[in-house]
């Protein structure tokens, strides 16, 4: 009984386990039954019109105690997933999840109680002082292996090294599409960092080697492209269009006329006017306007080569980044047998680049210039007279 050692407000005894108690309605003060009756009201009758109300004696109020809440269990079920992994149920949203997986693909809440102890270098920094709950924890923790449970294993590398070597920041998003790809049976994914930044990823990620070779790649795509629009008759062309501009300037010259003369410049050009229509007919003539048309059509394939170029490069960049991961913890782990060197050497080995990175971005912006020197020295004469 919730009133045992309440003093009953009528006859000052204890109430006991045993007793028939009752409560007034208006301000909940109890009494013995005999008592209520035999006072025929309640024993604080005139403090009702007050808003009086009864209150639990403080050392005696019961210490209730709310029962710890059962980890939500995820539901297993009979169904096997193509890879022949295990399927669960999440408890929160009835979604079906991977066996593996620490937290659901929906909901993103943890799937069922995490049984290991979070190391303190996998703890998230806290920015506010306010201490973080074991959910933010365990979120924060299975975040690094992208929502799986660290022990997984993809393509022989369990999360944890995969983890470690990608950056525990930015680990999270490979792992799961590494594990997505293993699951469904694809050799490849697509990356919009390298669609967008092409070879700077590359180095970025320390693929110096690929992407040196794709940096060489579209360079020769560039310099081809700009070398078969520089061809021999436009060479010729421009070296004609050269010797008469100089002609017109030196006419000028010893005529004292400066070249800002609009008027005079104008007249002169139109005496130069057959000059010009003889070289562009030259220049239009049957035989090397067919070979003009070939290389314009080579032309076009080189740039649609060039367009197509940011998605070949989203499409081989995370199975390539793969195969080096691969290649370097296993090399790793044929070094090395204590775990802090280890895990060291998986940190040194893996990570960003931001020399890298800057590398790839100068490489880049070469490209354009070089490329386009052919262009330049064919017109080197024209840039001369504007230059006198």
């Amino acid at each position: 009984m919730r009133f045992t050692n309440v003093q009953c407000q009528c006859c000052k005894e204890k109430f006991i386990e045993t007793d028939d108690v009752v409560v007034c309605p208006y301000c909940g003060t109890p009494h013995h039954r005999a008592c209520y009756n035999e006072n025929g009201r309640c024993i604080n009758e005139e403090k009702h019109s007050e808003g009086f109300v009864w209150e639990f004696p403080t050392e005696l109020k019961p210490k209730f105690e709310f029962p710890k809440r059962k980890a939500e269990m995820p539901e297993e079920t009979q169904y096997k997933f193509k890879n022949g992994e295990s399927a669960v149920t999440c408890p929160h949203c009835k979604t079906l999840n991977y066996g593996n997986d620490a937290l659901c693909m929906k909901c993103k809440k943890p799937l069922g109680e995490k049984s290991e102890k979070v190391p303190k270098q996998f703890l998230p920094k806290n920015k506010s002082d306010r201490p973080l709950s074991q959910e933010e924890i365990e979120y924060e923790y299975f975040r690094r292996y992208g929502g799986l449970k660290p022990y997984i294993v993809i393509d022989g590398m369990s999360a944890k090294d995969m983890s470690t070597y990608i950056g525990k920041n930015q680990s999270g998003r490979y792992i799961r599409k590494y594990a997505n790809m293993e699951r469904y049976d694809r050799k490849f994914s697509v990356s919009l960092a390298a669609f967008f930044f092409g070879p700077v990823w590359f180095f970025y990620r320390k693929l110096f080697k690929e992407g040196l070779i794709i940096t060489l790649i579209i360079f020769l795509l560039s310099f081809a492209r700009i070398a078969f629009l520089a061809n021999e008759p436009f060479k010729e062309y421009i070296g004609e269009v050269a010797s008469i501009s100089k002609e017109i300037v030196e006419s000028m010259n010893e005529q004292g006329i400066p070249l800002t003369d609009e008027a005079a410049l104008q007249a002169e050009i139109e005496k130069h006017d057959e000059q010009f229509t003889a070289a562009a007919q030259k220049y239009n003539s049957s035989e090397i306007s067919s070979f003009s048309n070939t290389l314009l059509v080579v032309s076009n394939v080189l740039d649609l080569i060039l367009m197509c170029s940011p998605f070949v490069m989203s499409f081989l960049a995370d199975p390539l980044y793969k195969k080096k991961m691969k290649k370097d913890i296993r090399t790793i782990t044929r070094q090395y047998t204590e775990p802090e060197q280890f895990h060291a050497a998986l940190k040194k080995k893996g990570g960003i680049s931001v020399i890298g990175a800057l590398l790839g971005i100068i490489l880049c912006l070469a490209i354009p210039t070089v490329s386009m020197l052919p262009i330049i020295s064919y017109i080197q004469p024209i840039i001369d007279i504007i230059i006198k």
